[in-house]
């Protein structure tokens, strides 16, 4: 995991190619699964410069009319954001009134917890865990000279959000 800091003056859009291309090469990766809201690209720019640079887009939790858009509601589980739009839908007499927070989006709300029991983030705070995750160079005693690299265990919020992401950071991290 990354953080890179850009300026305020740069929008998502003008970013995003070029970002995907040098975590590319940064970490050797060929696949590169980006997260983000909805408004954070076009259909078209994903089409004209995610799809053929191998990245696919996870549209956070709300739908950007492109096909990988469900694919995005999957962190929703982990999140304060409902993760039941058929049951949300469901309790408004007309697709013209606001959709209602669903029931699970409340019980995770008022207890804190995923319906797994995991503790629910924002999108931030989940990132902000996310990101600790370490890659250790480990030297034995007895052989200072050859190190290897070692995967630090996940805890159980870590790898429920990659297996929701379909991301194994043991194959899809350059070692």
């Amino acid at each position: 995991m990354a953080v890179e800091v850009f300026a305020g003056n740069a929008g998502d859009p003008s970013m995003v190619a070029g970002q995907v291309d040098k975590v590319r090469k940064r970490f050797g990766i060929e696949h590169v699964a980006l997260v983000g809201g909805r408004g954070m690209l076009t259909t078209a720019r994903i089409r004209k410069d995610l799809e053929p640079a191998g990245a696919r887009l996870d549209l956070g939790l709300e739908d950007s009319g492109h096909p990988q858009a469900a694919e995005g509601r999957r962190l929703a589980l982990l999140l304060f954001e409902n993760d039941d739009r058929e049951g949300a839908r469901a309790q408004r007499s007309s697709p013209m009134e606001k959709a209602e927070v669903s029931e699970s989006a409340k019980a995770k709300a008022e207890t804190r917890r995923s319906p797994d029991g995991l503790p629910v983030h924002s999108f931030t705070t989940l990132l902000s865990d996310l990101a600790t995750l370490a890659l250790n160079e480990v030297t034995l005693p007895g052989s200072p000279d050859h190190a290897f690299p070692l995967m630090a265990k996940p805890t159980e919020l870590r790898s429920s959000a990659f297996e929701l992401l379909d991301i194994d950071p043991a194959k899809d991290v350059a070692m």
